[in-house]
């Protein structure tokens, strides 16, 4: 009954697949690196509250800017994932916000192999339903004539 899927890819291929498609760092980790350039350009400065809001907010324009299919929900990830301010310079914190950044798109393919590989046990899963159900539904051979049958002269 199976015979009409595709095979199955193996883990390196689909992984490959992924890269590719993932080709670029999604839009979160963009405006971390964004903002992690942005505070380069004064990396022995203090890190103050206010300036980070602010170079945020400019990081986020910019990427929306280039990137037309950025949404709010990509600042509200880069957002959730920023590190405590308790580095004390630009360049620190931008160091650890590459470091970030590069670790969604990691957690983004691995979320993605989690997903496809719980998709694909569904369909193995309904697959070895239909095979049962195929198999219930099968005609049964023939059922030998009883002795009542014989006496009731009921013919098969």
């Amino acid at each position: 009954m199976t015979d009409h899927f595709p095979s199955a890819p193996d883990q390196a291929s689909f992984d490959e697949a992924l890269a590719q498609l993932l080709g670029r760092p999604s839009y979160a980790a963009q405006i971390l690196h964004a903002l992690a350039d942005l505070l380069d350009d004064a990396p022995d400065e203090p890190l103050a509250d206010y300036v980070l809001t602010q170079a945020l907010e400019w990081a986020a324009r910019s990427v929306a800017h280039t990137s037309p299919g950025a949404t709010s929900d990509d600042l509200d990830r880069a957002t959730v994932a920023l590190p405590e301010i308790g580095i004390s310079t630009h360049g620190q914190y931008a160091a650890s916000l590459r470091d970030i950044a590069d670790g969604l798109d990691r957690t983004e393919l691995q979320a993605a192999r989690h997903d496809y590989e719980a998709h694909a046990a569904r369909h193995a899963l309904q697959d070895h339903r239909d095979d049962a159900n195929l198999a219930a539904y099968t005609p049964r051979p023939e059922q030998p004539r009883t002795a009542e049958d014989r006496r009731r002269g009921d013919a098969r």
